[in-house]
């Protein structure tokens, strides 16, 4: 007979018949129920502390790379790798946390038997897991400031139903369940036919080679289409990994295999004999994105963590959080803090974040930590340094009155307005085409407000969009940085990744003269192919080591578990593939050359990952991607506008007067090159090269904002 407390936990668990329910779940009562849910949450708890514990000896015996404390001595590619992705003090916790709840989670829903939606839908688990996770996982919450004219800092209130939705240090949101192989905590690997997926180094050699001797341009855009890019995704998105004591970076290579299944964050990438590349390497090192527990700590499956707030907001500029802003700012005139030379000065904590090779340089501190990871990044990030500084100069003079407090919010709010007029009116369009951003509703006006905002609209960045999608501009990233002085001069990447020794010549003019490249040296042409230079040598180190930045994409994307690139095209909508041609059935959007490196690889259709399936489909008419990028970033860019209060076209106490945003909807990104990169004459668009139809202007014939509209 079954006893009446398990027919509750039955029923409650699986809406189910109580006898169907005892064989569900081995007829366990409340109790051992209650037990199952303890004993899980406490062995996650210890296998978090063994984690720290196999940390602490692998950092002592020199397995693992520890922090290099030196800006002056050589990093290591693994070194450089870190600092990419390093875990900032406000996600450490968060991250301690998410690793409890997934691994309890999982053991939770192996013993009862239960799928983890199953556990999510019973209500007697849920209470027992609340009333014990409670102590290891502290459910985020906000108090909000209903009458606030500017935006947060972390993003949060911005929505005042959901405070929470876009705010730094919270999971990423997924359009689609994850496949983890164990349906909560283990990557993608195991193909449709029940073998392991080809390595991700494989899959990059066979789709994604780019032979050196003839790297393809795109006739008509320049450099400064991938830094855009890359500067919003420094906005947006800041997904960090697994590290080990002491901040050293994790090396999941040379243990042998009892040893390496141990270390629960690592996730090598194997290599195949014969590699041109990696030769006499049996893998590449491949650690696992931090976890991140939900909003409310809810049992639930593996979630990634993103350190950046949702919303283009200019926090690579500001910070994702108080205590970055602050250090950031002078708290003098509302201006950030800035050198002599125009540059962010160096920061206590970001002085080992950079390879120095002058005593003369330092590591900048800015909003954001991958400031120096390419010399064009770091250009534009110092160009709206320079821009914020001017805006409040110019807003002192006309409101004495003014507090340091109202000119640093208000700079800061036209800044952002800048952004993101620059973002939707000139970028997207050249990424989506013109089709597309009328079909979405993304087309700016040339004057007015466009009262957009949905308080239902989530803006927070899918986890599809920042581990896959967005990831488009590597394909259009050039194996050099051009130096544009008396005469144009060529830097190869490999020598200036995260090595700042190129802004700072010149007397700091250095920042002008790779950015001015930018607007003159072409892009590579959007297609499949990646160069060397980040395909082969991405953080290359004095000891000739490195890593491929595209192996690194694939793999993060099975960390997260994404799904496949043919479960993306059902989800917007597009044919999907049954077989490997290009023809009807097949893979409709790429031609037979890039169907077939795909077959040369994959064993089926369904295995191909989204990010070689989606970049090496053919862009649409006047895009740079293809249907499946085109539709992704299409929806998050949706969501960041029409689910941003804050966003520059609203009217109303958080947004501009007719006036104002009308005079600041004739700022362009000339303009900003002009006043800032010590230029005389730019082209119409910078995203294009100059020619007969993008032909170089006086500077003065740019306009720029009419400022008097802000005096008070």
């Amino acid at each position: 007979m079954i006893q009446p407390r398990t027919v509750l936990v039955c029923l409650v668990i699986t809406l189910s018949t109580a006898a169907h329910c005892k064989h569900l779940h081995h007829g366990r009562t409340k109790g051992e129920v209650r037990t199952v849910v303890i004993r899980a949450i406490a062995r996650a708890k210890v296998a978090l502390q063994r984690q720290n514990e196999l940390n602490r000896f692998y950092r002592d015996i020199g397995q693992d790379e520890s922090r290099n404390l030196s800006p002056f001595k050589p990093k290591t590619c693994n070194q450089h790798y870190a600092v990419y992705s390093f875990l900032r003090p406000p996600a450490e916790a968060e991250a301690d946390s998410g690793f409890i709840v997934s691994h309890a989670a999982r053991e939770i829903s192996q013993v009862l038997g239960v799928s983890i939606d199953g556990l999510r839908r019973s209500y007697i688990i849920r209470q027992y897991w609340h009333g014990y996770i409670s102590s290891f996982c502290t459910a985020r919450d906000v108090s909000c400031d209903t009458n606030a004219k500017y935006r947060t800092i972390d993003g949060s209130c911005n929505n005042l139903k959901n405070p929470l939705w876009g705010r730094s240090n919270r999971q990423h949101r997924r359009l689609l369940q994850p496949v983890y192989d164990d349906d909560i905590n283990s990557p993608r690997q195991i193909s449709i036919s029940g073998n392991v997926l080809p390595s991700s180094r494989s899959v990059s050699n066979a789709v994604h080679n780019q032979d050196p001797c003839c790297p393809l341009e795109e006739k008509d855009f320049s450099q400064f289409v991938q830094q855009w890019g890359q500067m919003l995704d420094h906005d947006i998105t800041d997904t960090a990994f697994a590290r080990g004591t002491d901040d050293a970076a994790i090396m999941c290579c040379d243990l042998p295999p009892e040893r390496l299944m141990e270390r629960l964050e690592c996730f090598p990438i194997p290599v195949e004999p014969g590699d041109e590349r990696f030769q006499n390497q049996a893998c590449l090192t491949f650690v696992r994105s931090t976890a991140a527990p939900g909003d409310d700590c809810e049992i639930g499956r593996r979630q990634q963590l993103n350190q950046a707030t949702s919303f283009i907001d200019a926090s690579f500029l500001y910070g994702h959080n108080d205590e970055d802003a602050r250090q950031i700012r002078s708290f003098m005139d509302g201006k950030l803090k800035i050198t002599m030379e125009g540059l962010f000065p160096g920061g206590q904590e970001d002085l080992t974040h950079c390879q120095l090779s002058d005593s003369n340089e330092f590591c900048m501190k800015s909003g954001d930590f991958r400031i120096h990871e390419m010399p064009g990044l770091t250009a534009v990030q110092v160009m709206f340094l320079r821009e914020h500084n001017r805006i409040a100069s110019i807003l002192q003079n006309l409101n004495p009155q003014w507090t340091d407090e109202d000119i640093y919010q208000e700079a800061r709010k036209i800044v952002i307005g800048q952004v993101q007029h620059i973002t939707y009116s000139d970028w997207l369009p050249i990424i989506l085409g013109q089709e597309a951003m009328m079909r979405l509703g993304l087309t700016i006006f040339t004057t007015g407000h466009s009262n957009v905002y949905n308080s239902n609209t989530n803006p927070t960045i899918t986890n599809i969009f920042g581990v896959s999608a967005f990831r488009f501009g590597h394909t259009l990233l050039r194996d050099t940085v051009l130096v544009e002085k008396n005469g144009d001069s060529f830097v190869k990447n490999e020598d200036v990744f995260n090595r700042p020794g190129i802004i700072f010549s010149d007397m700091g003019r250095g920042a002008a003269q790779v950015g001015r490249g930018l607007s003159l040296n072409p892009s590579s042409k959007a297609d499949e192919k990646v160069v060397n230079s980040v395909r082969n040598n991405l953080f290359l180190d004095e000891n000739g080591r490195s890593m491929d930045l595209i192996s690194l994409n694939i793999q993060r994307a099975r960390d997260h578990a994404v799904p496949g690139y043919n479960e993306w095209r059902r989800f917007c909508g597009l044919p999907f593939a049954i077989q490997f041609n290009s023809g009807p059935g097949g893979l409709v959007d790429h031609s037979e050359e890039n169907a077939r490196k795909l077959s040369s690889v994959y064993r089926h259709v369904e295995d191909i990952d989204i990010f070689p399936g989606g970049l090496s489909e053919t862009p649409l008419p006047g895009g740079l991607v293809g249907p499946l990028f085109n539709c992704i970033i299409g929806l998050q860019f949706q969501d960041l506008k029409f689910g941003d209060r804050f966003y520059y076209e609203n009217e109303g106490r958080t947004g501009f007067t007719l006036n104002q945003i009308n005079t600041l909807k004739k700022i362009t990104l000339s303009k900003l090159i002009c006043l800032h990169f010590n230029q005389k004459q730019v082209q119409e668009d910078p995203f294009r090269r100059p020619g007969e139809s993008n032909q170089l202007k006086d500077c003065n014939d740019f306009e720029d904002i009419d400022f008097e509209q802000w005096r008070m």
